[in-house]
């Protein structure tokens, strides 16, 4: 089994790999084959066999530049989501505060929970908007 690792680390040295972009695809693709399967749509199945393709290729292109970039991209066109998603979970994980974000600059802020609604301001840009706590 060393030998293999060994290997396999030796192949992969100078590619791209695996990243947020491939993720997502991934998920994207487990969502398309078990939707065609379930509602006998060959198309999803295509798409999601072709997304597969995809992610290996990107995995193994030795276009380190372009690959990055194309990460990014996709990163920055879902920060407000991702965002959205980390104020959730902190929100859920946290008994005591309660968090949000500014309108104006995006800033997460907390507040402490079981307030009401109140007016909160935020340390980054000074915008005052009302949120509950």
């Amino acid at each position: 089994m060393n030998k293999l690792q060994r290997n396999l680390y030796r192949f992969m040295q100078g590619r791209y790999g695996y990243d947020k972009l491939s993720s997502f695809l991934l998920i994207l693709a487990a969502v398309l084959e078990i939707a065609g399967t379930i509602g006998r749509l060959t198309w999803s199945v295509l798409l999601a066999e072709g997304l597969l393709i995809y992610i290996i290729y990107r995995s193994l292109s030795k276009n380190i530049v372009r690959r990055s970039s194309e990460n990014a991209a996709f990163l920055e066109h879902t920060r407000k989501i991702r965002r959205q998603f980390l104020v959730l979970e902190k929100n859920v994980k946290d008994k005591e505060h309660r968090y949000s974000l500014c309108p104006g600059c995006g800033q997460m802020v907390r507040v402490p929970r079981h307030h009401g609604k109140v007016e909160i301001t935020c340390p980054k840009c000074g915008r005052t908007f009302t949120g509950r706590s």
